[in-house]
Formats: structure tokens, C-alpha cells, sequence
């Protein structure tokens, strides 16, 4: 072996000493949209593929939407493959993928008995029998872009993990109502679906998901 051959093998094993591991990892978020547990693993060091999934159990709130009052039901939960891709030396990347998704919001009026409430051009005072139900319900699959930091190929250990990005799908409203045939004369049909458009410029006007969060992550 020539001097100039050890020098390059000296030269190329320090290297390989050197360099980060490409390897695996797992890794766990919380925030926007729910707990999230993955895999992560590094196929370059410009390039990654990550799998995971997420769940926000289920969610309750009352509003009140064009006059209506609604206790509103969320669930959600998610299969998300990504590729990463890591354009700088460091965490910094870019992500997209596509989201597999079971995302519904249920929307169940709260009728009284005694307020009065305008569905379409009819005011009426509904009975606590009557209904007027929504539900939001997103496509089951949703292309994902975003910016995050972590996944990178490194050493083994203990990481910080973030994503910022936005599922992108609108999500369809379907109606459910009882108040045309229990009050005949006074609401009818056209009633019923001039509220269910505003429904749908309302909450309805939803064309994307948004995730945030943050995490913590063990490369092996």
C-alpha cells in the first residue's frame, strides 16, 4: 500500500467516524391534532421517511351558530406518511406526505323549549323533541405540507421534534332535522336548506386541518 493510499483510507475512516448515524428512531408529540407516537427513519442525510399516528379521543364545546346552539362533538384520528427532507446541515426540514384520516365534527342543536330561533326566513320557538343536527366530516385522505425540526440523521440519543403544516381536504356538511314535520305551516324545506348554506359558509368553510406540535424523540 502506497503512502498517498494510507493517507486516503486514514482520511476516509476518519470520516466514516465522524459522521452522524443513519439510522432509526422513535418519537412522541402532543399538540395539534392530538397525541402522536412515530418511526422516523433516516435514508441520506437529506432525506427521511416517517410514519405515525395520532388521536384527539373526543372533544366537546357549545357555540352558537347563526342563532342556533350547538354542542359541538370533534374526533379525530389519523394514519401520516411523510417524507423529510433536510435542505441545510442541521434539524431544519421541509415535509409533505398524505394523511389517512377519521376527522368528524358533530354538531347537536340545543333546543329548550322556550328560546326562539330562526331556521331559514321562519322564526320559531322549537320544542326539546325537535332537532336540527350537522355533521363535518373530512376526506379520509388529505395530502400534508409543512416545516418541522428534527428526524435528522445524528447520533444516537435523546431529540427535540416540532411540526408546523396543515393537512389540506374541505370538509363536507350533511344536515339531519325533524322541525319540517313536526312543524308543518311554518318551516319547510327551503327553510331547512338556506340554514344548512349558511352552515356551510360558516363551519362549514373548513379546506384544511392544522397541525402543531411538539416532541421529543430516542435515535438509536
Amino acid at each position: 500500500m502506497t503512502q498517498n493510499h494510507r493517507l486516503a483510507l486514514t482520511a476516509l475512516l476518519a470520516g466514516l467516524s465522524t459522521a452522524p448515524a443513519l439510522a432509526g428512531e422513535s418519537y412522541a408529540n402532543v399538540g395539534i391534532p392530538g397525541v402522536m407516537l412515530g418511526y422516523a427513519h433516516s435514508v441520506n442525510p437529506q432525506w427521511g421517511l416517517r410514519g405515525d399516528v395520532s388521536s384527539l379521543g373526543s372533544l366537546s364545546r357549545n357555540f352558537t351558530e347563526s342563532g342556533i346552539t350547538y354542542k359541538g362533538t370533534i374526533k379525530a384520528q389519523r394514519l401520516g406518511l411523510f417524507a423529510d427532507y433536510f435542505p441545510m446541515q442541521g434539524g431544519f426540514r421541509l415535509t409533505s406526505g398524505l394523511t389517512f384520516n377519521d376527522m368528524t365534527v358533530r354538531l347537536k342543536s340545543q333546543f329548550d323549549g322556550t328560546t326562539s330561533v330562526t331556521l331559514g326566513s321562519q322564526t320559531l320557538t322549537p320544542t326539546a323533541g325537535d332537532y336540527f343536527n350537522a355533521e363535518l366530516k373530512f376526506p379520509r385522505v388529505m395530502p400534508y405540507l409543512g416545516v418541522g425540526w428534527g428526524h435528522q440523521a445524528r447520533e444516537q440519543g435523546l431529540g427535540f421534534v416540532a411540526d408546523l403544516g396543515v393537512m389540506i381536504g374541505k370538509a363536507k356538511i350533511t344536515t339531519t332535522q325533524n322541525v319540517v314535520a313536526n312543524h308543518p305551516g311554518v318551516v319547510s324545506q327551503a327553510d331547512v336548506d338556506a340554514e344548512t348554506q349558511k352552515l356551510r359558509d360558516g363551519v362549514g368553510d373548513v379546506r384544511f386541518v392544522p397541525q402543531l406540535s411538539v416532541g421529543v424523540s430516542y435515535r438509536y
